[in-house]
Formats: structure tokens, C-alpha cells, sequence
């Protein structure tokens, strides 16, 4: 990329970040990823590379649904309508990819809300 003087870097980071929610070392982790996307967007800035994250809520897929239904199951509530669909995901990676974020780097793109309600 450095090279060609051009590219785009998606990064994928969790909502978990956001809430603190998962555990000390994962929310960490996901903080670090963008904080991570924020500091190599402006060190490739000169290069004309891009580098942006991606943060969505849950996403549904089948280990997260059968997740959700043993919670049901165990008597919590279960709201589906915070989750994210794959095809969601896949807009903004395909946004993100494309010219028309030419002018975007350092962002994370955020689904969902960073509340626990």
C-alpha cells in the first residue's frame, strides 16, 4: 500500500469497548483496536492509506442467537432489535472500501449503543 501510494484498512473492534462490559482483557483489547486505527491513520496519512474500524453491537449470527436463547431461557430478557444483521456489517465494510470514504481515516464507525438497557 505504501507503494502504491493508496489502500483502505477496516479494523473491527467491539460495542464492548464502549460499554466495558466483557471482561477487563477483551474490553482492553477492543479499545486498543481503535485506538490502534486512530494511530495508523495518521502515521499512513502521507501514503494516501485510509484506515478505519468497524464497532457493531451483537451481530446476529448463530452462536449469538443460541447465546440469547439460553439467556431467554434462564429468564433474562432478550431484545433482538440491538442486534446487528451481517448485511449491515457488510454495507459499512463495502463503504468503507469504496471511493466514497476517500476522505474519511481515524473513524470508528459505531452500531448499536454503548448503554446496557
Amino acid at each position: 500500500m505504501i507503494e502504491r501510494r493508496t489502500g483502505k484498512i477496516i479494523n473491527f473492534s467491539s460495542i464492548s469497548f464502549e460499554k466495558g462490559d466483557a471482561g477487563v482483557d477483551y474490553t482492553a483489547a477492543k479499545g486498543g483496536i481503535v485506538g490502534f486505527t486512530r494511530a495508523l491513520a495518521r502515521e499512513v496519512d502521507p501514503y494516501k492509506i485510509q484506515v478505519n474500524c468497524i464497532t457493531p453491537t451483537g451481530t446476529t449470527s448463530e452462536r449469538m442467537l443460541a447465546g440469547l436463547e439460553r439467556r431467554r431461557k434462564a429468564g433474562h430478557e432478550v431484545d433482538l432489535s440491538r442486534l446487528c444483521t451481517p448485511e449491515e456489517v457488510a454495507d459499512a465494510v463495502l463503504f468503507l472500501a469504496s471511493a466514497s470514504s476517500n476522505h474519511m481515516s481515524g473513524q470508528n464507525i459505531i452500531f448499536g449503543t454503548p448503554t446496557n438497557s
